[in-house]
């Protein structure tokens, strides 16, 4: 399980290699007011699964991060926690049409190919 426990504790999806392409999902519980709140997006450089902002503390739900490069290949995949200092949480590098995901539920990390298996 992971979580944000202030205001300055973010969690961060890194991408590099070249000019790739990644959609990403996140959905966190907010434990001041007990909600799940999402955020979602593409990039292409860095993104914030929970960003900073949130003001209160988090614990991530699940994480979706899939690889939609159509033609520079792999993605290097880097997850990171920050709470004044980057901690890696995962790093992989991901094919076109692979899939990272993070599930709260003591499933943890999973890759899936670009056919939906999980490797």
């Amino acid at each position: 399980m992971y979580a944000t426990d202030t205001s300055t504790d973010y969690i961060q999806l890194q991408v590099s290699s070249g000019t790739p392409n990644v959609d990403y999902y996140c959905a966190y519980l907010n434990l001041s007011s007990n909600t799940v709140e999402e955020s979602d997006g593409n990039t292409s450089t860095t993104g914030s699964l929970i960003p900073f902002s949130t003001l209160s503390p988090n614990q991530v739900q699940t994480i979706s991060i899939f690889n939609t490069t159509s033609s520079t290949g792999s993605v290097l995949v880097t997850v990171v926690y920050n709470n004044g200092t980057d901690y890696v949480l995962f790093k992989i590098t991901l094919p076109i049409g692979y899939t990272l995901t993070y599930t709260c539920d003591g499933a943890g990390w999973q890759v899936y190919d670009n056919t939906g298996k999980r490797l």
